[in-house]
């Protein structure tokens, strides 16, 4: 298979392990020792699935339907034709 100009394209390696456990080992420790602030915005209608996906992302009950909500945003829509 060759592209546009020609030539071969360029061959890479399957990289199957990416992520803190390919940092340096003391850069890691270190990392896993103190721990690291991950922040996360998930946004999307009831029922789309958002508490299940943060729950499977990090394997396990972090967020459960029991737990009150602290904020209540209202949004109002507005249409204005010019």
């Amino acid at each position: 298979m060759h592209n546009i100009s020609g030539k071969m394209p360029a061959q890479f390696k399957n990289i199957f392990n990416v992520g803190f456990s390919k940092m340096p080992k003391q850069i890691y420790r270190k990392t896993i020792k103190r721990g690291f602030t991950f922040n996360v915005m998930l946004v999307g209608v009831a029922g789309l699935g958002k508490s299940t996906f943060l729950n499977t992302l990090f394997m396990t009950d972090i967020y459960n339907d029991e737990s009150p909500v602290r904020f209540l945003i209202q949004v109002f829509k507005f249409f204005y034709h010019l």
